[in-house]
């Protein structure tokens, strides 16, 4: 039968791993919390999943991933028969700006998909507060794009480009930064204070590639 029908339902994210069960481990890894609200339509043949069309928009006033928070978040999900699954995302978050558009297209072995992000003057100050790095004297605006593709379920094929600018701020209390110093053998570069990085990096073969990073200190 051809069916049409609108769909309303209220989501809670803790009860994910038990309605997949075959993504429990990964869903277990993200940890997702908070309530989502879900309005839409479905229309198709109930046995022939080629001929669904999915409109789905969800909102909710705040969820949190690995213990980060999302407000005002808004979700648009949509299937158009065999051709592709869309997401969009847009939220706000720690003062800043989160949008994410993703396309997964149906496959019968792999699942190609692309994924493009944006996060826009995220306030570190804030976002450290729900991180194991809350005593740290981290604080600055946080800027940053990327561009992924490649097969879901191997991550060797994933390739993409990723662009990340911080300003107004103290970064170099991150261990990351202070082992640099360690590093070049510069012990000064310990007690100095890096208020603006930009930097460009290349994805592939599993690992993330600086192709131009920049430094600098006021």
């Amino acid at each position: 039968p051809l069916c049409n029908l609108t769909l309303g339902l209220e989501a809670d994210l803790k009860d994910l791993k038990e309605a997949l069960p075959q993504f429990k481990e990964s869903i277990e890894k993200v940890n997702p919390e908070g309530l989502i609200k879900f309005s839409g339509n479905f229309r198709g043949k109930l046995r022939d999943k080629e001929s669904w069309q999915i409109r789905l928009n969800g909102e909710s006033p705040q969820i949190a991933l690995r213990g980060l928070k999302l407000s005002n978040l808004l979700l648009d999900y949509a299937r158009r028969e065999t051709t592709a699954d869309f997401l969009n995302l847009a939220a706000n978050s720690y003062g800043g700006l989160l949008e994410i558009a993703g396309k997964v297209y149906p496959a019968e072995n792999q699942i190609p998909f692309t994924l493009k992000g944006k996060i826009d003057n995220v306030d570190l100050a804030k976002l450290k507060m729900d991180t194991p790095f809350k005593d740290k004297p981290t604080s600055g605006t946080l800027s940053g794009e990327i561009s992924l593709s490649g097969l879901a379920q191997n991550k060797e094929s994933w390739q993409g480009r990723s662009s990340l600018s911080f300003k107004d701020g103290n970064l170099w209390e991150i261990n990351f930064l202070k082992g640099l110093g360690k590093f070049l053998l510069i012990p000064e570069f310990e007690k100095i204070v890096i208020n603006e990085a930009t930097g460009d990096f290349s994805i592939g073969d599993k690992n993330i590639h600086i192709e131009d990073l920049e430094l600098k200190s006021g």
